[in-house]
């Protein structure tokens, strides 16, 4: 193969076409399948492949007999993670955030039955709630927790609502039922509301953060006293969410190594 006067490696092609599609399975995938991805004959195709399982760039499990990434295309990438990591982009997209809006952007993960703060942007109004990074909250009378809670596993939901849910304030919903209807609606729309449900004078809106192959990273929100945050407000901030988290994902699944 030619390209620009240069000739070109048709194997190195191959290979790395056999990389970026096995990066595309997250269970990893069969020997004809790859072949087939790449258009080469079987005896061809397993040929790249032991050479890349030599290499330490795959591993082929004895169970399955399909073959998967290794991290060593992490450890040949670790500066160019450093510069752009997750963390670097989140931060990034949560002081765009607060510029916009003018709100205190967090951005909370999963840890146990509790949401926890990982990373913050303070907002510019006289007037905020004060949440600090390292804050944890119940998954059921916030915004971020009942976002994190809603993109469980069945199992997970039923042993959370399974303990008593304790009333933080009058507005919190501690009944089973009403609760599941609440997280099949956050699904649904993509955002959570927390309206005087964690605290009598503070309003909150969540979204999710998505990463590569789907997987929860954790969530986004604002949260505001009651008087700044009207339905309109928290309608317009939800919007603005949901925008932000759909281009951070995109951001990261593009900058992650074989997605």
């Amino acid at each position: 193969m030619t390209v620009g006067g240069v000739k070109k490696s048709s194997t190195v092609l191959k290979a790395l076409k056999m990389l970026e599609e096995i990066g595309n399975h997250e269970g990893g995938i069969a020997l004809s399948d790859i072949a087939s991805v790449v258009e080469l004959d079987r005896s061809t195709a397993y040929r790249l492949l032991t050479t890349l399982v030599d290499a330490g760039f795959l591993v082929r499990s004895e169970e399955t007999k399909k073959y998967g990434l290794t991290y060593k295309l992490i450890s040949i990438s670790r500066f160019l993670l450093a510069n752009t990591g997750p963390d670097d982009l989140i931060r990034s997209k949560l002081a765009e955030l607060s510029r916009l809006t003018q709100e205190a952007a967090n951005f909370s993960v999963l840890d146990g039955d509790q949401a926890v703060i990982r990373l913050q942007s303070k907002g510019s109004h006289l007037l905020s709630v004060a949440f600090k990074i390292g804050d944890r909250s119940d998954l059921h009378c916030t915004s971020i927790g009942k976002v994190l809670l809603a993109q469980q596993s069945d199992r997970f939901i039923q042993r959370f609502l399974s303990r008593p849910l304790p009333k933080v304030t009058p507005q919190t919903l501690t009944n089973p039922d009403d609760l599941l209807r609440e997280l099949e609606k956050i699904r649904q729309q993509g955002y959570a509301f927390d309206v005087r449900e964690f605290a009598d004078d503070m309003c909150c809106v969540a979204a999710p953060l998505f990463g590569a192959h789907g997987k929860l990273l954790g969530g986004i929100n604002f949260a505001g006293p009651i008087t700044r945050m009207s339905p309109e407000r928290m309608r317009e901030l939800a919007a603005i969410l949901q925008k932000a988290t759909k281009e951070l994902s995109d951001a990261m699944r593009s900058s992650t190594p074989g997605d």
